[in-house]
């Protein structure tokens, strides 16, 4: 589904952020996403939602080359892929509802279908009693379940989440990974960055690290192997 042929992405400071990676993840994988920082976390995600150019090398989104898209192109590969970031990213100013339908409306849909969409993914990250609340009404793990709502309302084939359960309790944590999980279950790609190795033991999930710009494991993780 994702599939990279030695790929490097180096910055015009001169810093390489990947370094010639190759890699291929599969259609329904749930990949974790591992190693210090500054190691080339980001730098990959980013590259996988066309944030960052890939420098050289050639990265495929289903089949398709997308190393060099046009604008156009981004534009509807980027509605094939969710980004859950660390801190949220929610306006301020816009309830619960609408955070998620500004997602929508951004993509053209009626009124009808808004609504529609957007209350399904609320219910099913459990924020039906929320839906007119603003973020700095919620808790923390709240707020980054509005944040994977609306990073699912178009229905992405893909879900990106960096570090999703940075600023969170560990029963938060495990509530978010739980919701990323059954969304993993019903057929998405899940790509989730973290430095909580807790929610990795056990998880019977690959596991990719990283570190200075390539990977040095890819495995299915057991309890207490990383």
């Amino acid at each position: 589904m994702i599939e990279f042929t030695n790929v490097s992405k180096r910055y015009p400071n001169g810093v390489t952020g990947i370094h010639n990676l190759n890699l291929n993840i599969n259609k329904g994988e749930f990949v974790f996403v591992i190693g210090p920082s500054g190691a080339g976390k980001s730098s990959f995600l980013k590259m996988i939602s066309l944030q960052e150019k890939v420098s050289t090398g050639q990265l495929n989104f289903e089949n398709e080359n997308v190393t060099n898209v046009n604008r156009f192109k981004a534009h509807l590969y980027r509605r094939k892929v969710g980004v859950v970031f660390q801190d949220f990213k929610l306006l301020p100013k816009l309830t619960v509802y609408q955070n998620v339908a500004f997602a929508l409306e951004a993509v053209g849909l009626s009124a009808t279908e808004v609504r529609k969409k957007a209350m399904k993914v609320i219910y099913l990250v459990g924020l039906g009693n929320k839906v007119l609340s603003y973020p700095n009404q919620l808790s923390g793990g709240e707020q980054q379940r509005v944040a994977i709502a609306r990073a699912i309302a178009n229905n992405p084939d893909v879900v990106i989440a960096d570090e999703p359960t940075g600023n969170l309790d560990p029963e938060n944590s495990f509530q978010i990974l739980s919701i990323l999980k059954k969304l993993n279950e019903e057929g998405k790609t899940i790509i989730m960055a973290t430095h909580n190795y807790d929610l990795i033991f056990d998880s019977g999930c690959r596991v990719i690290r990283i570190d200075k710009g390539t990977i040095v494991q890819d495995e299915v993780m057991g309890y207490h192997e990383v």
